[in-house]
């Protein structure tokens, strides 16, 4: 099986990354884990019919993907820009559905005490509507995230370990079953 990791941030220190690393340690043996860079140039419709190549890297990317596992700050209440920039370009054009029936895991971290609720919900909603089915919980909102990892970005909290590895049986079950929707 292979998962497709995205972060929401482009640092290479953010908390979104450290949690999709501890994430990714956590796999099955059968689960072969790849991080993909969002970071694409800006969607242009004039060029949706013949996208640059790096959108056409990673529209293939999700494409050979058994799931894609998402995790993003939340700025102004939202999704980053980058990360919806990059949603948009792999979704169009309409009749090239990437998404379409794709297992996805949902998480946000963030330092503040919602740990990125909205950005969570905003990015469960536009994901819905490109039907991927999107794991609905457990719902990973890691606040206070800074507090989570050490210094050197690995995971220190055996709740959130716990809660990560739920999340594993989550997304394979959708993976292999598809009996759960969003």
């Amino acid at each position: 099986m292979r998962v497709v990791l995205l972060s929401g941030s482009l640092r290479s220190g953010s908390l979104n990354r450290a949690l999709l690393r501890a994430f990714a340690q956590l796999a099955p043996p059968e689960v072969a884990t790849e991080e993909y860079s969002v970071a694409l140039p800006l969607f242009n419709a004039a060029q949706e019919a013949h996208p640059p190549a790096e959108v056409r890297r990673a529209k293939d990317a999700l494409r050979g993907a058994d799931a894609v596992v998402v995790a993003s700050p939340e700025y102004n209440r939202s999704v980053p820009g980058v990360l919806k920039n990059f949603i948009d370009w792999t979704s169009r054009p309409r009749d090239d559905r990437v998404w379409e029936g794709k297992p996805v895991l949902v998480m946000t971290a963030s330092p503040g005490a919602l740990g990125g609720a909205l950005a969570h919900y905003h990015l469960k909603h536009v994901l819905g509507y490109l039907n991927a089915r999107v794991v609905p919980h457990p719902e990973i909102m890691l606040m206070h995230a800074e507090e989570q990892f050490d210094s050197g970005g690995t995971l220190r909290n055996a709740a959130t370990s716990a809660l990560l590895q739920d999340a594993w049986h989550a997304l394979l079950r959708v993976s292999s079953h598809g009996d759960e929707k969003s």
